[in-house]
C-alpha cells in the first residue's frame, strides 16, 4: 500500500452570534486573531470614549 495516513491539526474560528466562520487555520494564534478582529469589528459595544466618537459628538452638537 503506497498511501499513508497522517494526523494534521487545523483550526476553525466560528462566531456563535452570527453565521460566520473562517478557516481552516494552520495554527491556533491565527484563528484567535481572526476571532478577536471579528468581535471588535462586528460585536463590540461602543463605549463612547474613543477620540473618533468624541469628535463626532462635537461636530453633531456644533461645539
Amino acid at each position: 500500500m503506497s498511501a499513508t495516513v497522517q494526523e494534521e491539526i487545523l483550526y476553525e474560528a466560528i462566531c456563535t452570534e452570527c453565521p460566520t466562520a473562517s478557516g481552516p487555520f494552520e495554527n491556533e494564534d491565527d484563528a484567535e486573531e481572526w476571532a478577536a478582529n471579528h468581535n471588535a469589528e462586528l460585536h463590540a459595544e461602543d463605549d463612547g470614549n474613543d477620540e473618533a466618537y468624541e469628535k463626532f459628538k462635537e461636530a453633531r452638537n456644533g461645539d
